[in-house]
């Protein structure tokens, strides 16, 4: 199971804005290009 660094990022941020409001991921994750 190799995986790209972008889909690797992109599953992290699939669980980090179920977990945290809306707002904070916009602002603190959202801009975060890998």
């Amino acid at each position: 199971m190799n995986k790209s660094h972008d889909e690797v990022w992109n599953n992290c941020l699939e669980i980090i804005r179920d977990i945290i409001p809306s707002a904070s991921f916009k602002t603190w994750f959202e801009p975060i290009v890998p």
